[in-house]
């Protein structure tokens, strides 16, 4: 799991770069998480500090890619 607000991945200036995740979770002192997700909705949690489970997935260009499976809203 890793802990901090999800925020949009922004949009790439070239269509064709290649980027991972749809997401990315930002964390106080740490790197950045590109997150993914088949089940839940991560545009709902957007600016939310919140709590992610799931899979590590092999990056290519991030240095952590994680498959979401469940988030726990921070209050």
């Amino acid at each position: 799991f890793a802990e901090g607000v999800i925020k949009p991945r922004p949009q790439p200036q070239d269509p064709e770069e290649y980027v991972e995740g749809t997401h990315f979770l930002e964390r106080e002192g740490a790197v950045p998480v590109a997150l993914t997700s088949s089940v839940v909705d991560l545009s709902l949690y957007e600016g939310k500090k919140v709590k992610v489970f799931g899979e590590t997935q092999k990056a290519i260009k991030e240095g952590w890619l994680m498959d979401v499976g469940k988030i726990e809203e921070i209050k």
